[in-house]
């Protein structure tokens, strides 16, 4: 597919406030063919009288036709022409790209109180798999407190200044897990027992394009999507929180029946 990979910029306003996510902020480069499992989901517009693709959000591979993402990454794109970008760690580099047959949200999705923030996202064709691509396992055990997980994903590296400024680079972070009881004692606002919380070291976290990206337990056990937290990014006092899959295996299972 001839068309120029570009990226999105996204814009946060407010502080200390609960936002959709879109990055990792002060993670590290991840290793080429680290996270074969990772999509990322790219939508074409025009740009100075050329089309490009810019990346939005991210998603986790479940077989060779269905992504699994965030409901909130469709919200403002009902007319867009989606793709989903695989094998790759830079965006500018390699990669299959596919374009989105159709998308399925939780029809109980609410955007205001972010729950059931979860999609599924169907591909024309079919993703090749090689050493470079491969599905997740969807994990089906309850992920208590203080396991070490993983989170990859592509955004801008930080606020202020840098807040314009994507990583062409795939990033990458270790939260530790929290219980349900330790997140609600950290957020004023609701969380849900549909929701994991996990949370970094100060300065490290994921923010407003890392949105829809899986949380992995071991090398390829998708346990959470990466659904919403706190302003500033990173700042060390409020957990993220994803999407629990194990609340949504039963979901995932019969919208992905043609």
């Amino acid at each position: 597919m001839e068309l120029t990979i570009a990226f999105i910029s996204v814009l946060f306003i407010g502080l200390s406030t609960a936002s959709p996510h879109s990055r990792i902020v002060c993670g590290q480069n991840a290793k080429k063919g680290s996270a074969p499992y990772i999509a990322s989901l790219q939508e074409k517009d025009e740009e100075n009288g050329v089309q490009k693709l810019f990346h939005f959000c991210g998603g986790a591979i479940l077989n060779d036709k269905w992504i699994l993402t965030a409901a909130h990454c469709f919200r403002h794109r009902p007319d867009k022409e989606i793709f989903a970008a695989v094998g790759l760690t830079k965006l500018t580099e390699g990669g299959e790209i596919y374009k989105m047959e159709k998308y399925i949200a939780h029809e109980n999705y609410d955007h205001y109180d972010i729950i059931n923030d979860i999609a599924l996202l169907k591909v024309e064709g079919n993703i090749k798999f090689s050493e470079k691509v491969s599905p997740v396992i969807l994990g089906k055990e309850f992920v208590g407190s203080g396991i070490q997980l993983t989170l990859n994903g592509w955004g801008v590296l930080g606020e202020g200044a840098n807040a314009t400024i994507p990583s062409n680079k795939l990033q990458v972070m270790h939260p530790k897990s929290l219980s349900f009881d330790e997140c609600v004692s950290y957020h004023y606002r609701p969380v849900r027992e549909t929701q994991i919380c996990a949370m970094a070291k100060k300065g490290t976290s994921a923010c407003s394009g890392d949105s829809g990206g899986p949380l992995i337990m071991d090398k390829n056990t998708l346990v959470g999507l990466v659904s919403w937290g706190m302003h500033p990014c990173g700042n060390g006092y409020y957990p993220d929180v994803y999407t629990r899959i194990t609340s949504y295996l039963d979901w995932i299972e019969q919208n992905m029946i043609d």
